[in-house]
């Protein structure tokens, strides 16, 4: 096993480094009489002023030569072993020229080098998704594979402040009419300034070349001045996979518990799995997944059931620059009281983008339309809701101090139902310290 993890993160490399060396010649910057090819032959036989005359003598200044320079002293600095410095160099000049591919080759290679895994991971995954080359994106994923043998664990952790509006998500009014009788709703809107945290990690266990076992947890909360409004979930999980082609299989087993006001609310427990398949040609990728879970409330017998749920999400890259996810989840929920269950289907839309002062921008967008079985207690009538989300997010890489970056985010839920009690809007931010972009 582990001949066959060194053979093939020796393979890699010296398949990146042909690579970068055909790409530089079959893609060239021709910038005046020189290519880029000369340059870099020049720097790796450490005739640096040779290389840096070359691209000075070739042209007028220009925004293109200045990223050319500024690329020169970056391969000088990688050439040297100065990794890290390179590192910075090149992402640098990616945050206002994302759709510079050879730079974000050379910059996954040596977070490689210099074993930034997640770094590395992230520059490999956006060449993958958006190479239209067949060898260089089966070489791109030799490297993910080749990370995620020398680190086969996961750790990620956060902290953020988050006002909102509505933390109970509650109503406005003071008096809701349900089926023609005034009622004061016990869960009025109330707004506040808390702080939410969460954690993550996993870790796989590689039984071969195409099946691995992976064990893992989370866990989320929200905690406010009174600890009326906070919230706390936590889950475990476990996954067998298997990998063949184009595809990805995984199923196992897994567990959730969730508390409000710290003390108990559910349980839930079951098995998840999930099939992915990625398309060659295009580096799209699409994804099915599906739950089966029983829900057993501590104190609310009335909710007590089974859920079942299905989802399928595509994606497209557009460029290094632009992502896009679309998709649907549908969802089954069976409780021992009728008018607790629930059929829902949420189309949703996504997009991810860089923006100019290296700013990572996202936005997602979805509405769930949610119909019950039987009638809502005194109406006489089907309970029907329609939820509106809107996340919007931005991170500031620019701004980033050892790898971490703040990053703001909005998000905007408007929750609409023919029943009064659940008639609702929130608005909520975010700030943010992240090792994700």
């Amino acid at each position: 096993m582990t001949g066959r993890l060194k053979g093939r993160r020796y393979r890699a490399a010296l398949a990146l480094g042909i690579l970068l060396g055909c790409l530089t010649i079959a893609d060239a910057h021709a910038e005046g009489s020189y290519s880029f090819a000369q340059v870099k032959s020049r720097i790796e036989s450490g005739q640096y002023d040779a290389a840096r005359q070359l691209v000075a003598a070739s042209g007028e200044d220009s925004p293109s030569k200045r990223v050319a320079k500024a690329f020169t002293e970056a391969l000088i600095l990688k050439h040297q072993r100065q990794l890290q410095a390179s590192a910075d160099a090149m992402e640098a000049i990616l945050l206002d020229n994302p759709e510079f591919d050879r730079v974000r080759q050379e910059l996954a290679h040596s977070y490689y080098l210099l074993g930034e895994n997640d770094h590395a991971r992230h520059q490999f995954g956006i060449l993958s998704a958006t190479s239209h080359s067949p060898a260089f994106r089966s070489l791109y994923n030799d490297y993910l594979d080749a990370i995620d043998s020398r680190r086969p664990w996961s750790l990620d952790g956060y902290v953020a402040l988050a006002p909102s509006t509505n933390i109970s998500r509650g109503v406005a009014a003071d008096t809701v009419f349900i089926g023609g009788v005034p009622v004061k709703p016990a869960n009025r809107k109330q707004s506040g300034i808390g702080v939410s945290f969460g954690g993550s990690g996993s870790y796989r266990f590689d039984l071969n070349e195409r099946m691995g076992l992976t064990l893992g947890g989370s866990f989320d909360g929200t905690k406010y001045g009174g600890r009326e409004y906070d919230s706390l979930s936590g889950q475990v999980f476990s996954e067998f996979s298997y990998k063949t082609g184009r595809w990805r299989f995984g199923v196992g087993p897994t567990m959730e518990r969730l508390s409000f006001d710290w003390q108990g609310y559910r349980l839930a427990y079951g098995a998840q799995w999930s099939i992915q398949k990625s398309f060659g040609n295009s580096g799209d990728t699409m994804r099915f997944t599906g739950r089966l879970r029983r829900l057993d409330y501590d104190d609310l017998d009335a909710f007590d059931g089974y859920e079942i749920s299905g989802g399928l999400r595509y994606q497209h890259a557009f460029s290094a620059a632009l992502v896009a996810n679309t998709g649907a989840e549908l969802t089954r929920v069976k409780a021992e009281r009728e008018f607790n269950s629930y059929n829902a289907v949420r189309p949703y839309f996504e997009i991810y983008s860089d923006l100019p002062f290296g700013v990572l921008g996202s936005i997602g967008l979805g509405y769930q339309f949610r119909d019950y079985d039987g009638k809502f207690p005194w109406t006489g009538e089907n309970r029907r809701d329609g939820q509106l989300s809107l996340v919007s997010s931005l991170t500031f890489r620019g701004l980033s101090f050892r790898r971490i970056a703040p990053r703001l985010e909005y998000a905007y839920v408007r929750n609409n139902s023919n029943i009064g009690l659940y008639d609702y809007d929130t608005h909520s931010m975010g700030v943010y310290l992240t090792r994700k972009y």
